[in-house]
């Protein structure tokens, strides 16, 4: 499991420079995404209602477009989106992701699990140690990254700074930050009550270092 910064950034001409100014402001982020969770957290920080905010819901690519326009006044999005909003639109950071640590997951079904955990959890050691030699390598690994999604280097670099991609191993901490979503999509009514995050995690994958 790694984390990763997610990131709400603001058009520099919108005047917003912190989580308070998004009230009465128009939002571009994917529906359910670490990007609404990171404008919902932070507005309940700030002690603002989630209903004072418009969400306008597209794609992260469509996001930025139209934070660019100025048809939406912030977008909520994550890397390399961020990074490459800064550096090519002069756009700014006005809440952070980090402040708000998420996890990212492998996803496998039931059947999967059952029938190919030898393989998964293969796969998942090896995803562990290429993100421990990038924690340790940042510029190759952003050299890397750059070359296999055709991103500017300055962007991948930007991307692999912001970003934590330390893996996690304690399943106390996956199930908090997971809890956290869910409790966050629950109250704002995007899920329906009662899921709780020991029914989506394999703690059995945990032990097998």
């Amino acid at each position: 499991m790694t984390v990763s910064g997610q990131c709400h950034h603001c058009e520099k001409r919108s005047g917003i420079k912190n989580a308070a100014d998004l009230k009465g402001k128009k939002i571009a982020t994917v529906k359910g995404s670490s990007g609404q969770n990171l404008v919902l957290n932070a507005l309940k920080q700030a002690n603002i209602p989630a209903d004072s905010v418009s969400f306008i819901f597209t794609t992260p690519a469509e996001a930025t477009l139209a934070l660019d326009s100025g048809a939406v006044d912030a977008v909520a999005s994550w890397e390399p989106y961020v990074s490459f909003a800064v550096a090519q639109s002069g756009d700014q950071i006005a809440v952070d992701g980090r402040a708000f640590p998420v996890s990212n997951y492998l996803v496998a079904t039931d059947t999967a699990i059952a029938d190919k955990r030898d393989l998964l959890q293969d796969f998942r050691q090896r995803l562990v140690l290429a993100r421990e030699w990038g924690v340790a390598h940042p510029e190759q690994y952003a050299a890397g990254i750059a070359k296999v999604l055709r991103l500017p280097e300055n962007v991948a670099l930007s991307k692999v700074q912001r970003e934590n991609n330390a893996p996690i191993s304690d399943i106390a901490t996956v199930r908090r930050q997971q809890q956290n979503a869910i409790d966050t999509f629950t109250r704002t009514g995007l899920i329906k009550p009662g899921l709780k995050a020991d029914q989506l995690i394999d703690a059995s994958f945990f032990a097998q270092q």
